[in-house]
């Protein structure tokens, strides 16, 4: 679902909402960047592909955390000049950013572990400091996730929401990749390479996920069929037809754009309130949506001569 039912907050409430968001990001970015090294650091040590699978998806955490904190940065600036419906489209764009750079990671990924299971991969014996050290890590992970999701609803932000999913994801995989990599002490090293290619699996269901939404939401992907626009104003008292219905979104709220025919003996206050009374319904039946701008043009019906 578009994140236009994540929040109801507009103008200066909304900016503050962003710029909290940002400290946010801040921080996750910070300990993502800790997480990585130590990762990569055992990873290289016991020569695990999927561990190193692991750690280049953190750093794709932390350039989609780099990447979020860019977008959500000039969502935030108010509309200007040459941005009148505002800049919220910058961080739908980061995200469709992002989705490019997981697509171009996972396939090395990949080419490495089908070239493991091929001519054989290589013995890992994993210490339990090591086991500590990344079930600490996996806890730091799980914490993140759960901090992510509380201020992606707390400042309706889509990008954080997405980011929890992100990291709970990563605390199964670790899981996941520990439990292999203690396997493999008992000659069942195999299971590193195949761990790798299902932990690319996950990568890819989540960039084509960004992806589509980021792609549906750059193309001003209708968000509420027209006929139901148009049912909704042919139940309104003086409304005689609805059409030119658009609706879209930036990724925060919904723009409504519509022509209603109306009686053309109706004088100019008369067929306001027919527009008054339009928006009204359309709020009152999607109340969980956030309108930015509803605009409903009037025309005078074209009256049949039945003469």
């Amino acid at each position: 679902m578009y994140s236009v039912l994540l929040g109801k907050t507009c103008g200066n409430g909304r900016i503050v909402m962003y710029r909290e968001a940002l400290s946010t990001i801040k921080v996750l970015l910070a300990i993502n960047i800790l997480s990585i090294l130590v990762v990569f650091y055992i990873g290289f040590q016991l020569d695990s592909i999927a561990l190193i699978a692991f750690a280049t998806d953190k750093t794709l955490d932390s350039v989609s955390n780099l990447v979020s904190f860019i977008g959500i940065y000039y969502a935030s600036q108010k509309p200007d000049y040459d941005h009148l419906y505002g800049h919220t489209k910058f961080e739908v764009l980061a995200r469709f950013i992002l989705s490019i750079i997981l697509f171009l990671s996972v396939f090395q990924i990949i080419i490495n572990a089908i070239k493991r299971i091929i001519y054989g991969p290589p013995s890992i014996l994993i210490q339990i400091t090591e086991i500590a050290v990344l079930s600490i890590i996996n806890i730091v992970i799980l914490l993140e996730g759960l901090y992510a999701r509380h201020m992606g609803k707390k400042t309706g932000v889509k990008t954080l929401s997405l980011e929890s999913y992100n990291y709970f994801n990563d605390t199964v995989s670790l899981l996941v990749i520990t439990s292999g990599l203690i396997l493999s002490r008992y000659n069942l090293s195999i299971i590193d390479p195949i761990l790798a290619i299902f932990f690319a699996g996950l990568i890819i269901k989540l960039g084509w996920e960004i992806f589509k939404e980021s792609v549906d939401i750059l193309t001003d992907k209708a968000i509420i069929p027209p006929n139901e626009i148009k049912n909704i104003a042919l139940s309104v008292e003086g409304a005689l037809d609805c059409y030119d219905i658009t609706t879209r979104t930036d990724g925060v709220g919904i723009f409504l754009e519509c022509t209603v025919a109306v009686d053309p003996n109706l004088n100019v206050e008369q067929a306001h309130k027919v527009t008054e009374k339009l928006e009204e319904k359309i709020k009152e039946k999607y109340k969980n949506y956030l309108f930015k701008k509803i605009t409903i043009h009037i025309e005078p019906a074209k009256i049949k001569d039945n003469c």
